[in-house]
């Protein structure tokens, strides 16, 4: 092989594994598992985080006992047994809990799920307590909807069942979709 032909396969050689190496470092550096799943990029123990408005008000709080963050086009968070306080005008208004949160969309849309408990805790309003399997909370419209069968109880004198609501936590609304059932019990005075 003469020294044109070699250098020229040189030339090759380095120009491929210089654009192998620059595609490369455009690819995601996240390895994945043999499953083909995306590892964490980090987990905490013992999670708290609040999200504050453009004026420093208190918007959510959410504890968990962990979290566990995979970066990526999606952006996700994964938060064991958490709990989510959301705030009207400064104080705590609803109160949720479940099993598993995952949010995406640096958490504006929050996933709850398995055993889903929401409490409206705001002071003057009637105390509200509803139970389900899943959830979803959009945290910057202020609404939250399922498509699960719900039970809605308001204290110890209703108890009403739904397929699906929708709630608007700004406007204090709550929409039962289909197959409503429900029972009343009067109080005599």
């Amino acid at each position: 092989m003469d020294a044109r032909n070699l250098l020229s396969l040189s030339g090759v050689l380095l120009i491929l594994g210089g654009a192998g190496y620059y595609w490369g470092l455009g690819q995601s550096s996240q390895p994945l598992e043999e499953d083909g799943t995306q590892l964490p990029d980090y987990e905490v123990a013992g999670v708290e985080s609040w999200q504050t408005g453009e004026k420093g008000e208190l918007l959510k709080q959410i504890q968990g006992a962990t979290a566990v963050h995979y970066r990526g086009s999606e952006d996700r968070t994964v938060v064991q047994q958490p709990v989510m306080t959301l705030y009207k005008d400064g104080a705590a208004s609803w109160r949720l809990s479940a099993q598993e949160a995952v949010g995406t969309d640096q958490n504006r849309e929050v996933h709850l799920g398995h055993a889903v408990h929401a409490e409206r805790v705001a002071v003057a309003a009637l105390p509200i307590q509803m139970d389900m399997d899943t959830l979803e909370v959009h945290t910057q419209a202020q609404t939250m909807d399922t498509t699960d069968e719900v039970t809605v109880h308001s204290g110890n004198q209703s108890q009403l069942t739904s397929r699906g609501l929708d709630a608007d936590m700004k406007a204090d609304t709550l929409n039962l979709h289909s197959e409503v059932r429900g029972t009343y019990v009067a109080t005599h005075p």
